[in-house]
C-alpha cells in the first residue's frame, strides 16, 4: 500500500503516478480520452532521472584514488617506489588520527551518498 503523504520521495512519486493513472482511467471511462491515448500517456516517463551504476561509481572512486596516489608520489623522493615503501611507525597517537581523519570523512560521505540511493 502506498502512502501519498509519505516523506519518502520515491514513495510519494509512486503514489503520484498511481493517482495520475487512476485519473487517466476515469477519463477513459467518461469517454474524454480513448484507451490508446491513455496507454500512451501512461507509458511516458514523468521525468528523467540520472542514476549512478554501482560499477561506474566504484570505477570512478578507484580511478580517483589512483590519480591522487600518483600525484602524491610525484612530490616524494623515489616517486612510485614511495607508494610501496613501508613507513615507520608513528610515535604518537595523534599522527594516526591526522592520517585517518580525512579517510573517515570521505568514507562517511560515500556511505551517506549510497544510503540516500544515489543521484537523482
Amino acid at each position: 500500500m502506498v502512502i501519498s503523504s509519505s516523506s519518502m520521495e520515491r514513495t510519494a512519486q509512486v503514489a503520484a503516478k498511481i493517482d495520475a493513472n487512476s485519473a487517466l482511467d476515469d477519463l477513459v471511462e467518461d469517454g474524454t480520452k480513448t484507451a490508446e491515448e491513455a496507454a500512451v500517456e501512461k507509458e511516458q516517463p514523468s521525468r528523467k532521472k540520472w542514476r549512478v551504476n554501482m560499477r561506474v561509481l566504484m570505477l570512478g572512486l578507484l580511478l580517483a584514488a589512483l590519480v591522487m596516489a600518483a600525484l602524491r608520489a610525484l612530490s616524494e623522493q623515489g616517486w612510485v617506489a614511495w607508494l610501496f615503501a613501508i613507513p615507520t611507525l608513528p610515535k604518537e597517537v595523534g599522527d594516526i588520527a591526522v592520517v585517518l581523519g580525512p579517510l573517515l570523512a570521505v568514507s562517511v560521505a560515500v556511505e551517506r551518498l549510497l544510503e540516500r540511493g544515489g543521484f537523482d
